[in-house]
């Protein structure tokens, strides 16, 4: 492929007439009629605007090159389906952002390659835009700045808000809705990125607060220099009014960017199978596990048309298209459609929060007065197969999906029941270093957990049955903490281990997990009841316990599972959590990847776990179980071809 080709992305030229009439004219002004037909010229008045897209030359100086009000440059690269431009939606409105009126598009000019924008002429409804007038034609000083707002491949959603005027008091306030289910069918809101192929383009909205503030003409009747189509008045350059009347100088593009983020991964392991050797000590480890799933969880199913930024995350003072100040003293949130509530709870996410109003693919399943992650929560993720995603080539980062905005106001509610995350599911396998008894249960499992051997981890160490836990826990001291753990208060010399033809002495004290095993075990094996009793005490204990399983796609063994949560603005201290450093924000590229796995993760029945995720699990608590790099970048970077 040539270079030029790489380099190109493809614009839709096409005359789409978005809005007829877009405009709300309720009062007759002084030589203005209401009963406007905006197909004739004299109705209308033309404009056109430049519009800068979210993506970068490298090799050009343009204004995509410039360094970012966060203090970054990116080069990240997008695709051409990513930046397509069918249509634009130029929204007209007041410094309040009321509504004043709106363009229905005429045509859209050839990308500008080197700059990246592109053009558009559009025709205003004459009697909208007077109506903002006062009768006598004129504006009082200081309501000739306006706002001026883009929005390019804007949904029917979008449009609509437009044609019903009840709609227009609140518009710069209205949200988009994608609804989606685990399998990745698109229910509602598939416009947004580009449908099901993502291939129509994305929805962009404008970016920035510099980019919206435009002048217009003090007088009404200025505006008749702008009655056709090759004279428009000019929302990105100097307007000459005449030699007796000031210049109005309107220079500037309106920088616009997706309202979506996107999320990449590569395989980061040492050799290229997404296989990671538990811990540090590579030559002598006794445990490794293969990462084989990766499920989207916690997915927002409202975002704003337009991004807001405050203080605190919540819409009191926030500021629309506002810059987000990702670190140093200035750092601020951006705002949430959801923020009020999040906001609301005084201190937890409980297990009765609405999760399934504002969420895809929620974490865990409320059922019965219980929150669990269970297997109904399980088939509520959105999952994929890491090799599918990776497309079995470990070495350059894969798109896996699209994903909507999520953040959360202030920095105690950052927790796993509200938080976009990635959830890792890995094979846990034994090394040849591993006992033989271990390497057999491992590679003997069946995936019936009812026949297969319970592993039990402790104090970072695996055990194969629980007379191997029994064994080891026999041989330390009386008052240590694993012997405790096992045995409760009874003491060694009231004990015996099965040995040599010599029958095994249990513990008499009845809240032990080794009293409830040999209750469970060796006298009623198929009482579901007792077995839970004794997962219960163990558990208790401290001890996490992995039953096998399988399913269409995994082989028959034991698995775990990672809980990642979306790392945005990184303060680089795990034991603490600083604003905005879980979130998604739009128009960012996540690029993530799991260099090293430092223990076994959660068991897959969380009734196994002494450490269950909750709804109100700190995002940070889990971050010592495996590093995840998180590398964030603005989704503005060069155009490429690449095909994944």
């Amino acid at each position: 492929m040539t270079k030029s080709k790489r380099n190109i992305f493809f614009i839709s030229i096409l005359v789409i007439f978005i809005i007829a009439g877009c405009g709300n004219p309720t009062d007759k002004k002084a030589g203005v009629k209401t009963d406007v037909k905006p197909e004739k010229s004299k109705d209308v008045v033309y404009v056109n605007v430049q519009v800068q897209l979210p993506t970068a030359n490298i090799n050009a100086d343009n204004e995509n090159n410039k360094t970012d009000s966060d203090g970054s440059t990116s080069n990240t690269a997008t695709k051409e389906h990513e930046n397509r431009v069918n249509s634009i939606l130029l929204v007209l409105a007041d410094k309040d952002d009321k509504f004043i009126a709106c363009g229905e598009q005429v045509s859209l000019t050839a990308l500008n390659k080197a700059k990246g924008t592109i053009g558009t002429v559009q025709k205003i409804d004459k009697a909208a835009l007077a109506a903002y007038y006062k009768p006598d034609g004129m504006l009082d000083e200081g309501k000739d700045r306006i706002h001026i707002y883009a929005f390019c491949n804007p949904t029917n959603e979008l449009r609509d808000l437009f044609k019903e005027h009840f709609m227009l008091k609140e518009w710069i306030h209205k949200t988009e809705n994608i609804t989606e289910d685990a399998n990745g069918n698109i229910i509602r809101g598939e416009t947004v990125w580009g449908g099901k192929d993502h291939q129509h383009g994305f929805l962009m909205s404008t970016a920035d607060r510099a980019s919206i503030e435009k002048n217009i003409p003090r007088k009404m009747e200025h505006w008749e220099k702008h009655t056709q189509k090759n004279t428009p008045f000019n929302f990105s350059g100097t307007n000459r009014q005449g030699p007796e009347q000031k210049e109005i100088n309107n220079k500037g593009n309106i920088r616009v960017e997706r309202a979506v983020a996107r999320i990449d991964f590569k395989d980061g392991s040492r050799n290229g199978d997404q296989t990671y050797v538990l811990g540090n000590d590579e030559a002598n480890a006794t445990l490794k596990v293969k990462l084989t799933k990766m499920a989207l969880v916690n997915m927002s199913r409202d975002f704003y048309y337009l991004r807001r930024v405050s203080d605190d995350g919540t819409n009191a003072d926030a500021l629309i298209c506002g810059t987000e100040y990702r670190h140093g003293p200035q750092t601020n949130y951006v705002v949430d459609t959801d923020a009020a509530i999040k906001k609301g709870i005084t201190r937890n996410i409980d297990k009765g929060y609405p999760f399934k109003d504002y969420f895809n693919f929620c974490l865990g399943n409320y059922e019965g007065g219980n929150w669990h992650i269970d297997a109904t929560a399980r088939s509520q993720w959105y999952t994929s197969l890491i090799s599918k995603v990776i497309k079995n080539n470990g070495k350059d980062y894969h798109t896996w999906r699209y994903v909507t905005e999520n953040t959360i106001p202030g920095i105690e509610m950052q927790q796993n029941g509200i938080t976009t995350g990635i959830v890792l599911k890995g094979q846990i396998m034994a090394t040849d270093k591993a006992s033989r008894k271990l390497q057999d249960a491992i590679a003997n499992a069946k995936g019936n957990p009812a026949k297969d051997p319970i592993l039990y981890f402790y104090a970072n160490t695996l055990y194969v049955t629980w007379e191997e836990v029994r064994e080891k826990a026999f041989l330390t001291e009386e008052t240590g903490t694993f012997y405790k753990a096992v045995f409760g208060n009874t003491p060694k010399n009231r004990l015996a281990i099965k040995s040599n033809g010599q029958a095994a002495v249990y513990s008499a004290d009845k809240t032990s997990p080794d009293y409830l095993w040999q209750k469970w075990h060796e006298q009623n094996i198929d009482n579901k009841t007792l077995q839970a009793d004794f997962r219960k005490a163990a558990k208790k204990a401290q001890f996490t316990l992995y039953q096998s399983s399988t399913d269409d796609y995994d082989a028959a063994g034991y698995y775990c599972y990672y809980f990642c949560w979306s790392r945005h603005n990184d303060n680089r201290n795990n034991n603490v959590t600083g604003p905005m450093e879980f979130a998604i924000v739009r128009n960012n590229i996540y690029k993530l990847s799991v260099t090293g796995i430092n223990r076994l993760g959660h068991p897959r029945i969380s009734e196994n776990d002494p450490t269950p995720i909750t709804p109100d699990t700190p995002d940070e608590k889990d971050s010592h179980y495996l590093t995840l790099s998180v590398e964030v970048t603005p989704w503005r970077g060069a155009l490429t071809t690449r095909p994944d």
